[in-house]
């Protein structure tokens, strides 16, 4: 099974135009960050962005990972600036757990079913993947999906644990004809793994005549280093 998968680096924001507060310097910056309190965002490219309009009419949490879209207003200084806040979406956001405490009495561990990284890179203190699932077509029978990176720090690897609650494709689970490709973002804190480390997840194989998932799933990793 082969599988490609993209590491992002945080990028430099080139930012040009005047610095009137009711002008646009930036259309459409889209990224992820911290909303460190309940009005400033911290970004991964360690840029300071204090909302001072909310077009996105978002509740804004301090202390949570974000997923945010916005035009840039104002300079203050080369890594502070006023911002309209058009988007904003709060990404699970959780620590890894090591293979002792998986427990598959509790429902988040009950099963492991096939989830596809299809992007992941280190930012903002965060490993950051996303992963598309197959969820229901009929949104009325959606279940609760979970996600979890476990952690093995003796074999240097990481692993994503979906458990979809009978909620995916394959024995014992729904018909394609029944599902649809979702796309979610996950981010897992990384102050106890880096780069060294490999990363595991489970995919659907595919045909190779016809280029159609099949039911059966496998091992896909990669090795960041």
């Amino acid at each position: 099974m082969r599988k490609f998968l993209f590491v992002l680096s945080a990028a430099v924001l080139m930012l040009c135009g005047c610095d009137k507060e009711n002008d646009v310097l930036f259309i459409n910056e889209y990224g992820f960050g911290t909303m460190v309190t309940s009005g400033v965002i911290q970004s991964d490219g360690g840029l300071k962005y204090n909302i001072t309009k909310n077009e996105a009419n978002a509740e804004l949490q301090a202390g949570k990972r974000v997923l945010y879209v916005c035009d840039i207003l104002k300079r203050i200084s080369d890594s502070e600036f006023n911002i309209n806040l058009k988007q904003l979406s709060y990404p699970l956001s959780k620590k890894p757990v090591t293979p002792a405490e998986v427990d598959s009495s509790k429902d988040e561990f009950k099963a492991d079913n096939p989830a596809n990284v299809d992007m992941a890179w280190f930012a903002g203190g965060y490993l950051n993947l996303r992963v598309n699932l197959f969820i229901s077509k009929d949104a009325d029978k959606r279940k609760t999906h979970y996600l979890n990176l476990v952690l093995d720090k003796e074999k240097k690897t990481v692993t994503l644990m979906h458990n979809a609650d009978g909620e995916y494709y394959g024995e014992g689970g729904m018909e394609l004809e029944d599902l649809m490709l979702a796309q979610t973002y996950a981010c897992f804190e990384s102050t106890d793994f880096d780069t060294s480390y490999t990363l595991h997840w489970k995919w659907h194989a595919t045909n190779d005549d016809t280029g159609d998932i099949t039911p059966a799933s496998g091992d896909c990793s990669y090795k960041f280093q």
